[in-house]
């Protein structure tokens, strides 16, 4: 054991955990009613993202927030995935896109769970100062799947423009600011933008085998070094945590719920993938820690 160890309070860990498990139980149940296409192995995960992200927040809220990665997941899925021809992507696409302008689901199950998270999210108090905000993240993020369904190369600068929604930490992170009083928001977008680019890059480099298996875009594949990509994130987390250091000082729950995301999803990263966090993918061999350098002149 080392000579100084600084671990946090085991109480309010243990509390976060237990509220994981419930949240794993609701959404396990949710995915199930939700059809096939939902994923119920990385049920913990989403959970587990919620739960400490934001554990201030009312169970009702996480559970919200824990099926939107649920979601995003289940979409990312189908539109991956070899079973599904182009018109079939194309139109369960339109169709979301439809939920999120205020239209009827159709009863297609993306677009269905899309319209009950959107109803969920427009009845949190929060929702008016973020409501043409969170629909556009949402919109951006399919536009986003959409060229990635159809774009087998690309450029970096036109990949990162639509990764950085269909990661979807703006998604996310403008829900939960909906569940918060008096946000705004527009002082917080640039931080916004550097937590999705930094959450993106880390999931690239964490990624990259198994998605070159999987033909999809990364930006590896699109010509960033791996190198290069680690100092991404490292300079992307630094600025987020740089543009939020007064409201963060005050503990303003908006900007603590953005930095804790952006900490979590390049945290993880850092360590598994996790699609396979028992190191079951094409990177089992080497899968260490991956360190985002701080950025030069940073103390």
């Amino acid at each position: 054991m080392p000579e100084t160890w600084d671990l946090p309070s085991i109480e309010p860990s243990v509390d976060t955990c237990v509220t994981a498990l419930q949240l794993a139980e609701s959404l396990h149940d949710w995915a199930a009613a939700q059809g096939s296409v939902f994923p119920r192995k990385h049920t913990m995960v989403f959970a587990l993202s919620s739960a400490f992200i934001s554990p201030w927040l009312e169970r009702p809220v996480l559970e919200m927030a824990s099926r939107i990665w649920s979601w995003i997941t289940a979409i990312d899925d189908t539109v991956d995935s070899p079973e599904c021809d182009q018109a079939t992507i194309d139109a369960v696409l339109r169709g979301c896109r439809a939920v999120v302008a205020g239209g009827s689901h159709g009863g297609e199950p993306l677009a269905r769970a899309l319209a009950e998270i959107r109803d969920t999210v427009a009845a949190l108090p929060g929702y008016p100062d973020v409501a043409p905000l969170w629909r556009d993240a949402v919109d951006r993020l399919l536009v986003g799947m959409a060229y990635e369904a159809r774009s087998e190369t690309g450029t970096l600068a036109g990949y990162l423009e639509h990764a950085t929604y269909t990661v979807g930490v703006p998604m996310y992170v403008v829900a939960l600011w909906a569940a918060m009083e008096r946000v705004d928001p527009v002082p917080l977008l640039p931080a916004l933008r550097d937590a999705a680019v930094a959450v993106r890059l880390a999931n690239d480099a964490r990624g990259h085998a198994r998605e070159a298996a999987e033909g999809g875009l990364n930006a590896l594949r699109l010509g960033l070094s791996p190198d290069r990509v680690r100092h991404l994130v490292g300079d992307r987390l630094a600025s987020c945590r740089r543009r939020l250091a007064s409201q963060l000082d005050r503990a303003d729950p908006p900007a603590v719920a953005l930095h804790r995301m952006a900490v979590w999803g390049t945290r993880i990263y850092q360590r598994i993938d996790f699609r396979y966090p028992e190191g079951e993918g094409p990177q089992r061999a080497d899968w260490q820690p991956i360190e985002w350098p701080a950025p030069l002149g940073a103390s």
